[in-house]
């Protein structure tokens, strides 16, 4: 077990992620960024709750994905690059959708995509390249489910993705690895795991080598625990902190590498 610093959060919310359309207050010009393909244009997503999100390095884009809205499930696809938002026009997409799963592949350069409901529950994974959509479709894969934790080992170049909720409502307490590479979900039987639960916090710490989760929900109770994750090994740990119990559903968690840090909001 090693020895990781964790701040607090400094704000608090429910279950999942909310993004209402004026969460960025900017200024938007009247024009499309252009790129290989046609972009329509727009001020900026509708509002929504459950979305995916992920900041994709490679190209200085964080980009948002689905989500729910008051006319149901979302399929657009949205990049922002500090400025403002486009909207992409991919030839296909994924199923409309919320609760997804969604990280960026630094390996591949992609945002990766798990899972989520929408029509029905998903198990499907797939890859984000700026322009256009590819349906993974690897020959195993976790069960369906949406509000699953998920994170990118970029030590060992491995999503890990954890619990979540079934279509029956159960929550899972699973854990799988997704080789972007080798195009294979691989699952593991640690001897101790987190209780289930699904919307937990999940961040990899760059210079501890682990993966971190905190919290989640199981129906309607909230955990206030932490724990680490050792892709090498397999294992979970249990970790015992000073500030054990800020951890609720629903919340954030990055981790800062300039500052050495996991900081948590929500």
């Amino acid at each position: 077990m090693l020895g990781l610093t964790m701040r607090r959060r400094v704000g608090s919310m429910g279950c999942g992620l909310a993004l209402a359309g004026a969460a960025l207050l900017v200024a938007i010009p009247a024009r499309a960024e252009f790129t290989k393909f046609k972009w329509k244009t727009q001020d900026q997503p509708a509002p929504r709750e459950n979305p995916g999100f992920a900041f994709d390095s490679s190209r200085g884009r964080a980009v948002l994905f689905g989500g729910d809205s008051n006319s149901g499930s979302l399929s657009d696809v949205w990049e922002w690059n500090g400025k403002t938002w486009t909207e992409g026009a991919p030839f296909f997409s994924p199923a409309a959708r919320n609760g997804l799963s969604m990280l960026f592949d630094a390996r591949s350069g992609k945002i990766g995509v798990f899972g989520g409901a929408g029509s029905s529950v998903f198990a499907d994974t797939w890859l984000w390249n700026g322009s256009s959509w590819l349906n993974a479709q690897p020959s195993k894969a976790p069960p369906a489910r949406l509000g699953a934790s998920v994170t990118y080992d970029s030590s060992r170049d491995r999503w890990v993705l954890f619990g979540g909720r079934n279509a029956s409502g159960a929550v899972m307490n699973d854990t799988w690895e997704f080789d972007s590479n080798a195009n294979t979900w691989v699952s593991f039987s640690p001897p101790v795991s987190p209780t289930g639960r699904w919307y937990a916090a999940m961040a990899f710490h760059k210079q501890a080598g682990r993966v971190i989760l905190a919290g989640g929900i199981e129906d309607f109770e909230n955990f206030h625990d932490t724990w680490e994750w050792n892709g090498q090994a397999g294992t979970w740990t249990r970790l015992v902190e000073s500030d054990e119990g800020s951890s609720l559903g629903g919340a954030a968690l990055a981790y800062d590498e300039k500052s050495n840090v996991l900081v948590e909001f929500g």
